[in-house]
């Protein structure tokens, strides 16, 4: 099977798409900014004039006033605080409508109770689960305490495997997918026609044809630029039933934000993938388009794929109605001898809690030999990056792994310009030099491994759905380990006397976009 080394998103169909989607998109939304900028320049400049234009004026700058408070008493991160609180002082007229606009709680309100809802119906029936001990867990005994009482049990009879690449990933998935007997659900940030994408498909449309209920949810925003208008129609005529979640659609609206970027593969209850690894031609190297591009995943099988199953209908429903008896999909409560636990977990932006960042925080602040972290996004907050540097200062032994060729130009300069300040405090920071590495792995003291799909940025902390799976004891754990030292001779360590001085510039430059990391 040859490699396309000069493939790209640009081909006759997809400038079609392009420019009958996006460039609708664009405008649009140009046109809502540019409406905004006008009635603000049009007040701005003749509130001199007029006694009614001096009280709108007046009136819109209170209301950006009332705003910023609104705005900084929020349960939030400081810095997505400061990211809308900047821009309302600097254009008060406009800015407080802007957020009002932008920030519109019905939408977000509705959506929380569908996922509420979703998430009570799918885990009343849920079984007694593990309770592990702290020979299991060692220093990291209180985090299944906390992710159990999040509605993320731990789960024995199950098997683990560390995927190391998006080649051993698509691998194992084909061979799985064949002989899948009741149902396939898949849920991905990115589908894209191609290598990859056709042969799943090819599977799909047969087990179809067989009886199997096959179930595809993708992203709007994701897969905006890598399918065609209409591509839920096509898949249904091949027996699939296919949604979008949350369509992309050209109103400012801070729901634009929460994407589906999850990672899902469910089989029949019994088996399941997650990871960073979508369904695109780049995930298995079929072409070049950074570089060598480093992925992996974890495949589960056993008693805690129901949870994966679980994780995809909650996100199913929110825009289909459920079946009358999903826990046919939930699959046996099998036993089978295995050593060690897996947790599943998942994270929603609607709710208050952020399980996913205090379960990154957990791993950080209870290691006590070693912590090695692959990311391809190092945009950590205040809490993880502090919560990182103290665990260098302690003495435990911390490293990153990073791209050396990143994907997006202006986070690549922002996740780079923590490199002096972690280095400096112990961390130990390397780039994967053959091109771009999207792994979102921790491991720490031979005892728990993390694999799922959370970049250490904002928009995967705090505005993503997210999932993952927490391992402790079994042979994932040392899989993920080594292959992070293996993965270390194939890159460069970057000292804090080797990481180059930044002209004032590119200072000035960053200090500005870390106003707005949030958004990046």
């Amino acid at each position: 099977m040859a490699k396309n080394k000069h493939r790209s998103y640009t081909s006759p169909k997809a400038i079609r798409y392009f420019l009958s989607t996006m460039v609708i998109v664009i405008i649009l939304l140009l046109v809502q900014f540019l409406l905004l900028a006008f009635m603000y320049m049009g007040l701005f400049l003749r509130s001199g004039e007029s006694i009614y234009y001096a009280v709108a004026y007046v009136t819109l700058y209170f209301i950006s006033m009332f705003v910023v408070l609104t705005v900084v008493n929020r349960r939030c991160p400081t810095a997505y605080k400061l990211a809308w609180a900047v821009p309302i002082l600097l254009f008060p007229a406009a800015g407080g409508i802007f957020y009002i606009l932008a920030r519109s709680r019905n939408t977000h309100r509705i959506a929380l109770a569908r996922i509420k809802k979703n998430r009570t119906l799918l885990h009343k029936d849920l079984p007694i689960t593990h309770r592990p001990s702290k020979d299991e867990t060692g220093n990291f005994s209180t985090l299944p305490v906390y992710l159990q009482k999040e509605g993320f049990p731990s789960f024995t009879a199950t098997d683990a495997r560390f995927l190391e690449s998006g080649e051993t990933y698509y691998k194992f998935l084909l061979d799985d997918l064949k002989g899948a007997k009741q149902f396939i659900f898949l849920e991905f940030f990115i589908i894209h026609e191609g290598v990859m994408w056709d042969s799943i498909l090819e599977i799909l449309e047969q087990k179809a044809k067989e009886g199997v209920v096959v179930r595809i949810l993708y992203d709007g925003m994701g897969s905006l630029k890598t399918l065609p208008a209409g591509y839920c129609k096509k898949l249904k005529e091949k027996g699939i039933d296919a949604k979008v979640f949350q369509k992309f659609v050209p109103l400012i609206s801070t729901m634009q934000n929460n994407r589906d970027h999850r990672k899902i593969v469910s089989i029949d209850g019994r088996i399941a993938y997650t990871g960073g690894i979508n369904l695109s031609d780049e995930y298995i190297n079929q072409y070049d388009r950074f570089g060598h591009w480093l992925d992996s995943g974890i495949r589960i099988e056993g008693r805690a794929a129901t949870q994966f199953t679980r994780f995809f209908l909650e996100m199913w429903y929110t825009n289909h109605k459920p079946d009358p008896e999903p826990s046919l999909f939930f699959g046996s409560d099998e036993k089978k001898e295995t050593k060690g636990i897996v947790i599943p977990y998942a994270d929603s932006p609607l709710f208050e809690s952020n399980c996913i960042k205090e379960t990154y925080l957990a791993l950080i602040n209870s290691a006590r030999d070693y912590l090695y972290i692959t990311t391809p996004y190092l945009i950590p907050g205040d809490d993880i990056l502090s919560a990182l540097k103290i665990a260098a200062q302690s003495g435990v032994d911390v490293r990153l792994i990073t791209p050396y060729h990143g994907d997006h130009a202006v986070v690549h300069v922002i996740s780079r310009s923590y490199y002096k300040e972690l280095s400096e405090a112990g961390v130990r920071i390397y780039e994967y030099l053959p091109g771009f590495i999207h792994s979102k792995n921790f491991v720490c003291d031979d005892t728990v491994c993390s694999v799922g799909t959370t970049n250490l940025d904002y928009r995967s902390l705090y505005l993503h759905y997210e999932c993952g799976a927490l391992c402790f004891g079994n042979d994932a754990v040392m899989q993920v380990k080594n292959d992070f030292l293996k993965t270390l001779d194939l890159c460069r360590e970057l000292t804090p006397e080797g990481i180059k001085k930044q002209s004032a510039p590119l200072r000035l430059f960053i200090s500005v976009m870390r106003l707005f990391e949030p958004m990046l």
